[in-house]
């Protein structure tokens, strides 16, 4: 899912996760005894001190003291004293998503924990509590548990295309070639799983099929389903300017998806506003500087206006900044934005910073601790990923 999507979906959460959390903050709380587990719950989960789920007194689950908290024991209050039904299966999922896309990650796992014990089988659960599992820096859990959601939902492209995409983004081609075979069995012409194709190829080398690929999906205007036409203008766009083709690349996106190369248009949607973003290196490689950086400005412009900072953006604020002459501001986003995140939720990093204009910004000492645990993490969750793959059966 492109950001852009994520925070369009997360604005409609977030009243109803408003008022629950403001309700609970109000008062005291009688506990809905849950029910008892069943046999097959299994979550694939980080341990922490507490995962027992919504069931216990009420304590603070987040991580900063001073905030609007979700407690143990809290949650079934809350739904019956608004008058929602405290164990349906299907509440609890999009207050965790909620929780989750607001970045509140212990909040969310007790919340999907709860969900796991009410409704076990609904695979869309599985596939949030692996994404949880990604932005916790477990990246095995990730796998683990969009398996579990893909076994419930076996005809399910988009879960397998999830997979697949993540696992060619750490450069595990066989690994996910399984993944991707079964999703272009199911539908492949589905956009994320084209979009997987094209990350296949990218990773694998095979930068002309890339290419090709990224132009067909761009050309047709394929829908931006979990960021799949962001990726195919992304790879177009950063080949593009390492074969010296940004002049060409950018006609062909006039010619083709004129929305994206026009940011100082305030109508075309956060589809295209996404595509926008990684755009910046080739506006730059392909227009004088002053047009370029008059695109910027438009386009950091509609972005706040929309309500979003560098915070909701952080890759393309840095790029924005690099490309302006900011370095400092570049190397601050990036510190407090990117790299004090786990490198489980950004597995291409390293990608991205072999672009051209990265060159002197990916050797800045002030990054140079946060790189080297990059590097030290995504070793580590290649090497536990490989063996996972090893003891589990093929599908």
């Amino acid at each position: 899912m492109s950001v852009f999507n994520k925070l369009k979906r997360r604005k409609v959460f977030r009243v109803a996760a408003a008022v629950l959390i403001g309700m609970g903050c109000l008062g005291l709380f009688r506990l809905a005894a849950p029910p008892t587990p069943p046999a097959s719950f299994s979550p694939v989960v980080s341990t922490t001190d507490d995962a027992s789920g919504a069931v216990l007194p009420s304590t603070n689950m987040s991580a900063n003291p001073g905030s609007e908290y979700f407690s143990d024991g809290l949650t079934e209050t809350l739904l019956n004293r608004a008058g929602l039904d405290a164990l349906n299966p299907q509440l609890y999922p999009r207050l965790g998503d909620s929780l989750l896309d607001s970045e509140r990650y212990e909040d969310a796992r007790k919340v999907l924990l709860r969900s796991a014990e009410l409704a076990p089988d609904n695979p869309d659960l599985w596939a949030s509590l692996g994404e949880l599992e990604k932005k916790s820096g477990n990246a095995t859990g990730y796998v683990e548990n969009y398996r579990r959601a893909i076994e419930l939902d076996p005809e399910n492209s988009e879960l397998l295309s999830r997979v697949a995409d993540y696992l060619f983004r750490y450069g595990l081609i066989e690994e996910g070639d399984s993944y991707l075979r079964r999703a272009e069995a199911i539908a492949p012409l589905h956009p994320m799983t084209r979009a997987s194709r094209l990350q296949r190829r990218f990773a694998a080398g095979d930068r002309e099929q890339a290419a090709v690929e990224a132009k067909a999906i761009i050309a047709e205007d394929v829908p931006d389903r979990h960021g799949a036409y962001t990726v195919a203008v992304t790879v177009f766009a950063d080949l593009s300017v390492a074969a010296g083709d940004a002049e060409s690349a950018y006609l062909f996106l006039e010619n083709n998806a004129s929305e994206v190369n026009h940011p100082e248009r305030s109508d075309v949607g956060l589809k295209y506003l996404s595509a926008q973003s990684v755009l910046f290196p080739l506006w730059f490689a392909a227009l004088p500087d002053d047009q370029a950086l008059e695109k910027l400005s438009q386009w950091a412009e509609n972005l706040r206006t929309l309500g979003f900072d560098e915070s909701n953006a952080p890759r393309a604020f840095v790029d924005l900044s690099l490309l302006s002459g900011d370095t400092d501001t570049a190397v601050a986003i990036a510190s407090a934005e990117i790299f004090s995140l786990p490198a489980a939720d950004f597995p291409d990093w390293e990608a991205w910073l072999a672009r051209r204009h990265m060159a002197g910004f990916a050797t800045d000492p002030r990054l140079a601790s946060a790189l080297a645990r990059y590097a030290a993490e995504s070793a580590t969750h290649r090497e536990e990923l490989s063996a996972w793959f090893a003891r589990v059966p093929s599908d």
